[in-house]
């Protein structure tokens, strides 16, 4: 978080981030997890949500769980149809019931009701797929066709570091192209070629820097306010994370 408090100029407090590492202590031990890391902040009315993710191997790409004190709902279409259409900030309350227009609803029988904690989940997934960022060469394609964090990674050299071009995002591919390569792949795949660069979205929508003691490179995303990502060149170290109220940036079509 030092990189991240000094560039943005937010942090936890003492007191949230003793209650956040106790969390995630208990979390790791209760499901065996192997990496557990902070996500992000997401501010509410009443009270934050301080967000963790895990990151678990799959059948192809890496699979995420996220925790709010529990895991986060499975969310069905309707669900997420239902969070996709509301704006207002969040409540800071995860039993919170939501109604269709976004105001509160009663619970109605044999259907478990939309609550705050299920838009929260959206929200995260939904800003995770736009803004979880790593560089070239993090991670590599087995030979079992998986993708796996690379145990040989010390970073990029400093020449590279300074290219939009050199990041990717941390999920699985939107391009088809990129989608399928990792299944019909015969031998080989390169690095750049099994996730989507960041150069393929929006024009503008990212800034790429260094920090103001020359250490980082940092990105900053203008589609979600409280987007960082950073890389330490010549290092293993990078991450992202998100501090800020969970809303896109309206305005983006004006700035960029």
């Amino acid at each position: 978080m030092d990189v991240v408090s000094r560039c943005v100029g937010q942090t936890l407090t003492p007191q949230g981030r003793s209650n956040l590492e106790l969390g995630m202590l208990k979390r790791s031990a209760t499901e065996s997890l192997l990496s557990l890391r902070f996500w992000g902040r997401i501010t509410g009315e009443a009270q934050d949500y301080l967000i963790a993710v895990a990151v678990l191997p799959g059948k192809d790409y890496p699979t995420k769980k996220f925790y709010f004190w529990y895991q986060f709902p499975q969310l069905n279409k309707k669900k997420s149809a239902m969070a996709a259409t509301l704006t207002k900030r969040l409540k800071g309350d995860p039993a919170f019931l939501i109604g269709e227009a976004g105001e509160p609803q009663n619970q109605e029988e044999g259907e478990a009701p939309f609550c705050e904690l299920d838009r929260l989940a959206y929200i995260v997934e939904e800003i995770d797929h736009a803004i979880s960022v790593v560089p070239l060469e993090a991670y590599v394609v087995s030979p079992m066709h998986q993708v796996l964090a690379n145990p040989s990674f010390h970073g990029l050299k400093w020449d590279q570091a300074t290219h939009l071009y050199n990041f990717f995002h941390f999920r699985q591919p939107d391009l088809p192209e990129r989608a399928q390569i990792i299944e019909h792949a015969e031998g080989l795949v390169r690095a750049g070629d099994f996730l989507d660069p960041l150069i393929q979205d929006l024009d503008g929508a990212w800034v790429l820097s260094k920090d103001n003691t020359g250490s980082y490179v940092t990105l900053r995303n203008y589609l979600y306010p409280g987007a960082f990502s950073f890389h330490r060149p010549e290092s293993s170290q990078y991450g992202s994370v998100y501090l800020g109220d969970g809303r896109k940036n309206p305005d983006i079509a004006f700035m960029i």
